[in-house]
């Protein structure tokens, strides 16, 4: 799905990705097509802000907005594959909302090229199963690791604790910027 206006997403390019992808995993051919989404002039202003563009869709007022052309997108048997900008909040349930009014399947294009609210959703889901799960996350900087041959068994924290561990995970980046 093309969203004239959404900043770095290029549908044609996404497409032949795609393309390349599923020949390179031995998946047969599939008509593959772009089609565009008529924005409403009331939501052409947000698309150029793809976090800004997220959140309006967890709306009602959006949804209203774009319901008759979303509803011409779709076609029994047919998936519409997005950019990563469905929603922020996965209790608004856009993407629900979406296959419903479209009539068809609906995901996400969130490999390439990539924008932040894939990452963003992604980190936000992660760190309510690790609360859920009762893991405990430290968001200090490291001192030092302490080794013993090949196995991490302690990690110096920045603030002077020392956490022994028998697992470490290098986490070194967020959902902007790498």
């Amino acid at each position: 799905v093309d969203l004239p206006g959404l900043p770095g997403f290029e549908v044609r390019n996404a497409l032949r990705m795609l393309a390349a992808d599923l020949a390179a995993v031995g998946i047969a051919s599939r008509a593959l097509s772009i089609v565009r989404l008529a924005l409403p002039e009331a939501l052409r202003a947000e698309v150029a802000h793809p976090a800004r563009f997220a959140r309006c869709l967890d709306t009602a007022a959006a949804r209203g907005a774009l319901s008759d052309a979303v509803g011409a997108l779709g076609a029994e048997g047919r998936l519409l594959l997005f950019p990563p900008v469905l929603g922020l909040d996965p209790a608004a349930g856009t993407r629900a909302w979406l296959e419903a009014t479209a009539g068809c399947r609906v995901a996400e294009l969130v490999g390439a090229p990539s924008l932040s609210l894939a990452g963003f959703r992604l980190a936000r889901a992660l760190d309510a199963a690790l609360a859920r799960a009762g893991v405990e996350r430290i968001a200090e900087r490291v001192q030092r690791v302490e080794v013993e041959g090949v196995r991490v068994c302690a990690v110096q924290m920045q603030g002077a604790a020392t956490l022994p561990c028998d697992a470490l995970v290098l986490a070194t980046g967020r959902f902007v910027g790498g």
